[in-house]
């Protein structure tokens, strides 16, 4: 089980990949032109190998790309599961090696944060910026909260 699970993502990983250097190449005359991929890049960097350490990615790395002036609040949310794809891909291969999970709580894990980066995209994109921040702050405080 273990196995088809690393080979499915694998193949996950090399379509994403894909797809995204293709959206890249695609729409480079598109991208946000005060963002930095220097900074960007430090910013993931530090904010995923934290989240390893079981600290998390999205606030630190909300606050970080806001601080530096990276995006724009409008696409944060799709910047922040876009951006942390491949480095989560990473842990997993890394953890699946290193750490048991039972595999059907592991594909119940992999389904979830699929459904809600698919379907939350798609809802997402059609709210103003208002309402993604007011949102983001809601569960930003919810989050402290459980911590």
């Amino acid at each position: 089980m273990i196995t088809a699970i690393w080979i499915a993502l694998g193949l996950l990983t090399l379509w994403f990949g894909f797809v995204l250097f293709r959206d890249l190449h695609r729409h480079r005359d598109q991208l946000e032109p005060e963002s930095s991929w220097l900074k960007t890049g430090i910013i993931g960097f530090v904010v995923n190998f934290f989240d390893v350490l079981g600290i998390g990615a999205f606030a630190p790395q909300t606050a970080l790309l806001k601080f530096f002036g990276q995006t724009k609040d409008r696409v944060l949310p799709g910047t922040l599961n876009v951006a942390n794809t491949l480095a989560v891909l990473l842990q997993a291969f890394l953890f699946i090696g290193i750490v048991e999970v039972e595999p059907l709580t592991l594909i119940a894990m992999i389904l979830a944060a699929m459904a809600g980066a698919v379907f939350g995209a798609g809802m997402i994109a059609r709210w103003t910026e208002r309402q993604i921040r007011l949102t983001m702050g809601i569960a930003l405080l919810v989050t402290v909260f459980l911590c």
